[in-house]
C-alpha cells in the first residue's frame, strides 16, 4: 500500500486490480486451479443428473449403468475441490507480497508458485474443516432449541419425513414440511438471535487462510490470528468485506445468472458455453476477492493508531 495515500477499502480494491494485472502467474493459477476444475465439476454434475441436457448421451448412459451411485463422479469432484484449494494457496502465496515491501512485488512464474504452495493444501483443508466445525458448534445454540421447537410443534410428521429422506430420498417432502413448520412457528424467529455467535465467529475467522500463508501458522493458531487482527476493528472489517463482495463477487453472479437465463431460453444447446463463461467470471472474481482479502488483512494487521476509513 502507498504510504502517503489514505487507507480506504476502495484503495484496497484498486491495489488488488493493479496487482493482478502485474502478475501473469495469477492468471495461469486462476485458469488451471479455478476455471477448468469448476467447468469439470459442472460437466460431471450434468452427466450424472437425470434432468439435464446430457441425459441422452452415451456417456450419461454408461455412468448410469456402471456407476449408479455416482461414486466415481464424487471422487473426481473431491479431487477437483482439492485443486481449487491448491489454487487458493497459490494466489495467497503471491498475494502476500502486497503487504510486504514494494521490492517484494516482482513477478514470479506459475510453476514456482504451484510448487511453493503445494505444502499448504492439507493445512488449508484441515484448518477450513476446523473452522467449519467450530462455526457449527456455535450454531448449535440455535439448532438445538429450534429442533426442539419443531418437534414439539409437529414432531411426528417431521420425524416421518426424515424417515422418508433416508429411505426413499423424499427430500422435497421434508423441505416443504420444514418450511411450513418454520412459518407456523413464530418462536423460531425469536430464536434467530442465537445465531449471532456463529455469525460473529465466521466473520472474525474470515482471514484464517491469509494468516496461514502470511504468518506461517496452522490450524487453531491461524484462526486465533484472524480473530486477533479483527479485534477492535470489527465493523471496519465487516463493511470492507461487504464492499469487496459487492465489488467482485456480486457482479460475476449477476452476469452469470443473466447469461444462463438468455442461453436456456434461446439456445439451450449452448449450455456448455454458459458454463465456461460463468466459471471464467467466477474465477476472475475469486482472484480479485482473495487479493483484496490479503490487502485488507495487511491493513488490519497495522498498529491501531492508524485510521482506517471506508469512504
Amino acid at each position: 500500500m502507498a504510504k502517503n495515500r489514505p487507507l480506504t477499502v476502495f484503495s484496497i480494491l484498486a491495489d488488488a486490480w493493479n496487482f493482478a494485472c502485474k502478475q501473469p502467474a495469477l492468471l495461469s493459477v486462476t485458469l488451471w486451479f479455478f476455471i477448468l476444475p469448476w467447468i469439470a465439476m459442472d460437466l460431471l454434475d450434468r452427466l450424472t443428473s437425470a434432468d439435464d441436457l446430457f441425459d441422452v448421451t452415451a456417456l450419461h448412459a454408461f455412468l448410469a449403468k456402471y456407476d449408479p451411485h455416482n461414486i466415481v463422479a464424487t471422487l473426481l469432484t473431491l479431487i477437483l475441490i482439492v485443486l481449487t484449494v491448491w489454487g487458493t494457496a497459490s494466489i495467497l502465496i503471491v498475494a502476500q507480497r502486497m503487504i510486504g515491501n514494494r521490492a517484494g512485488r516482482s513477478r514470479t512464474s506459475f510453476l514456482a508458485v504451484q510448487k511453493q504452495s503445494r505444502s499448504l493444501v492439507v493445512p488449508l483443508i484441515l484448518t477450513s474443516l476446523l473452522r467449519t466445525c467450530i462455526t457449527i458448534e456455535w450454531g448449535l445454540l440455535f439448532l438445538i432449541p429450534a429442533l426442539l421447537v419443531l418437534l414439539q410443534k409437529s414432531g411426528s410428521a417431521l420425524i416421518r419425513n426424515i424417515g422418508h429422506l433416508f429411505t426413499d430420498g423424499g427430500a422435497t417432502s421434508f423441505i416443504v414440511h420444514a418450511k411450513e413448520a418454520l412459518v407456523a412457528t413464530p418462536l423460531l424467529f425469536a430464536l434467530l438471535p442465537l445465531l449471532i455467535p456463529s455469525l460473529l465467529y465466521s466473520i472474525r475467522s474470515s482471514f484464517f487462510a491469509v494468516a496461514l500463508v502470511v504468518e506461517d501458522l496452522r490450524f487453531r493458531a491461524a484462526l486465533r490470528q484472524s480473530r486477533r487482527v479483527v479485534r477492535g476493528r470489527f465493523w471496519y472489517a465487516v463493511r470492507s468485506l461487504i464492499i469487496m463482495t459487492v465489488a467482485w463477487i456480486l457482479p460475476a453472479k449477476i452476469l452469470s445468472m443473466i447469461l444462463q437465463s438468455v442461453i436456456e431460453r434461446h439456445a439451450p444447446s449452448l449450455i456448455l458455453i454458459n458454463d465456461i463463461l460463468a466459471n471464467a467470471l467466477d474465477g476472475a472474481a475469486t482472484l480479485l476477492f482473495l487479493l483484496s482479502l490479503t490487502a485488507l488483512y495487511g491493513a488490519l494487521r497495522k498498529p491501531k493508531v492508524e485510521t482506517l476509513n471506508v469512504e
